[in-house]
C-alpha cells in the first residue's frame, strides 16, 4: 500500500519520465479514462451520465471515460468548456476518438442525469473558477465523480474555489496529491481512490499520508517480563486554573501505556487528588523530579509561574508553554500548536500552512504537530506526514490535551519523537472515528484500548 503524497511538479516529472521511457501520453490518458469508467461501472448502478470536459488533458480523460461508458451500453453526454476544435494534443485525439455529440457549458440544460463526471480542470488549477464554469456547476444537483481532483481545487495547496463541486468519489492516478489531503480542498474530494495507469518512473514525493505502516514497528509493546519502569515515567506540569486540561492529558498518557504518570500540582494538589484516577500520582512541589522520568509535558491548560522548560528528557510543549519555550530545541521535543498558537509562536514565518510548519521545524530543531482537520507533522530533517485519518467531532474542547497526553505517553516509553507524534495523531483520529458524533474529549480516552486492539491488532 502506498502512502506517498506528491506535489504537482513531482507528478508532472513522473509523467514526463514515463513518456520518455516509451509509454505514449495518449496511452496514459486512455488508461486514466478506463480506470474512472471501470470504477463508475463497478460502484454506480446508473445509466444517464453527464461528463464535463475541460480544455486540457483532464478534459481528454473525460472524453475517454465517455467512450468506455458508451461501450458498456450507458448513455453518456459530453459537455466541453472549450470549442472541441480548439483542443490540442492528446485531448484533441481523445475528442476525435469519442465520435459523439458534445454540447457547450453555456448550452447545457440541467437534464435528468443520474451521475456527473467532473473532468474540467486537473491538479494544476489555480485561482478562481470562471463565470461560465460557475454557472454550469450551479446547475448540478446529481452525485459527482471527480477525475484526478475536483475542479477548483489547487493540487499543491488545497486552496479551493467555493463553487467547486463536492465529489462523492475522486479517482486520482498513481498517488494522491497535496490538494487531496489539505483543507479546504480535501473537503471537496469525498473518498479518494488511487488507480495505477502505468507510470513507471522513479519519483520524488512531498510527504506521507499518516498510516500505521510508517510507525508501527517503533510502537511500544508490553511482554510478560515487563516492569512498569520499562515503560517510562511521564511527568505532567499541572495547570494552575484549567485543571481539566491537565487531567485529560494525564489520563491519556497513562492509557496509552506509560509505566507511571505523575502530575505536579503546585497549589492544586487536593483538586487533582480528588479528580484523577488512583493510578495517576500527584506531587505538590512543582520542582519535584526523579532521574527515572523519561518524558515531560508542559502547557496543557496553562503553565504555572516559575516553571522552566527543561530539554534534558523528551518533552511535549503545548498551548501557553509555546510562548516561553527555549529558542533552540531538539528532535526529542514535540510542539503541538493549533493555527492560532502557531501564529503567536512563529509570527515571522510566512507561506502556506505546509510551508510554515516545515520551516518552523527546521528553524527550531523540534518535531512540530500543527493541529487541524489536516494535521501536519514535520521533522526538522524535512520529513512530513499529513494526517487524513480523522473526524469532524474532534472539534471540541480538550481533544488537543488528550493528543498532548498521548504523545507524552509514547515518548515516555522511548518511542522516537516523530513516530510517536504520528502514532498519537492517528490513534486520536481513529478513536474519534470509532465514537462519532456526540464525542467529548474524555470519550477519546475510553476508546484507546479499542483502537489498540482493533485498529492496530494488539492482543492481551
Amino acid at each position: 500500500m502506498s502512502h506517498e503524497i506528491l506535489n504537482n511538479t513531482q507528478m508532472a516529472e513522473a509523467d514526463r519520465q514515463t513518456i520518455e521511457g516509451g509509454i505514449p501520453g495518449f496511452t496514459l490518458m486512455q488508461n486514466a479514462g478506463k480506470a474512472v469508467a471501470d470504477f463508475i461501472l463497478e460502484q454506480y448502478d446508473v445509466h444517464n451520465i453527464l461528463v464535463l470536459c475541460g480544455p486540457g488533458n483532464n478534459g481528454g480523460d473525460g472524453f475517454v471515460i465517455a467512450q468506455y461508458l458508451k461501450k458498456a451500453k450507458k448513455k453518456p453526454v459530453c459537455a466541453c468548456l472549450a470549442p472541441p476544435e480548439n483542443l490540442k494534443g492528446d485531448a484533441l485525439k481523445a475528442y476525435e476518438s469519442w465520435k459523439g455529440d458534445c454540447t457547450s457549458f453555456k448550452e447545457l440544460a440541467p437534464g435528468s442525469y443520474d451521475l456527473v463526471v467532473d473532468a474540467v480542470f486537473g491538479t494544476g488549477f489555480k485561482g478562481t473558477l470562471q463565470d461560465d464554469v460557475v454557472a454550469c456547476f450551479e446547475k448540478i444537483e446529481q452525485p459527482v465523480v471527480a477525475v484526478d481532483i475536483p475542479s477548483g481545487v489547487n493540487g499543491d495547496t488545497g486552496d479551493a474555489d467555493p463553487h467547486t463541486l463536492k465529489a462523492v468519489h475522486t479517482i486520482t492516478f498513481h498517488r494522491k496529491k497535496l490538494g487531496h489531503v489539505l483543507y479546504p480542498g480535501a473537503g471537496y474530494c469525498g473518498q479518494v481512490i488511487e488507480r495505477d495507469i502505468g507510470i513507471t518512473a522513479d519519483f520524488a514525493f512531498e510527504a506521507w499520508e499518516n498510516h500505521p505502516d510508517l510507525w508501527l514497528e517503533h510502537f511500544p509493546q508490553k511482554n510478560a517480563e515487563a516492569h512498569k519502569y520499562d515503560f517510562g515515567h511521564a511527568l505532567i506540569y499541572g495547570a494552575p486554573e484549567l485543571t481539566g486540561a491537565t487531567r485529560l492529558a494525564a489520563s491519556a498518557c497513562a492509557r496509552i501505556g506509560a509505566g507511571l504518570t505523575t502530575v505536579l500540582a503546585g497549589g492544586n494538589g487536593d483538586v487533582y487528588r480528588k479528580s484523577l484516577p488512583a493510578h495517576i500520582m500527584v506531587r505538590d512541589d512543582m520542582r519535584w523530579s526523579d532521574p527515572r522520568v523519561t518524558a515531560r509535558l508542559y502547557g496543557s491548560g496553562g503553565l504555572a509561574k516559575g516553571v522552566k522548560i527543561s530539554l534534558n528528557r523528551s518533552c511535549v510543549i503545548d498551548a501557553d508553554a509555546l510562548l516561553c519555550m527555549p529558542e533552540q530545541l531538539n528532535e526529542n521535543t514535540v510542539l503541538t500548536p493549533h493555527d492560532g498558537e502557531f501564529a503567536k509562536a512563529f509570527p515571522d514565518i510566512q507561506g502556506s500552512r505546509l510551508e510554515r510548519v516545515v520551516s518552523a521545524a527546521k528553524h527550531t530543531g523540534a518535531v512540530i504537530v500543527l493541529k487541524g482537520p489536516d494535521t501536519i507533522i514535520a521533522h526538522p530533517d524535512g520529513r512530513v506526514v499529513i494526517n487524513a485519518h480523522s473526524a469532524p467531532c474532534l472539534a471540541t474542547a480538550g481533544t488537543g490535551d488528550v493528543l498532548a497526553g498521548l504523545i507524552t505517553g509514547l515518548l515516555a516509553q522511548n518511542m522516537p519523537a516523530f513516530e510517536a507524534a504520528c502514532a498519537a495523531v492517528w490513534i486520536h483520529g481513529d478513536a474519534a472515528l470509532h465514537y462519532g458524533p456526540g464525542l467529548v474529549a474524555s470519550d477519546l480516552i475510553d476508546f484507546i484500548p479499542k483502537v489498540l486492539q482493533e485498529g492496530l491488532g494488539f492482543s492481551a
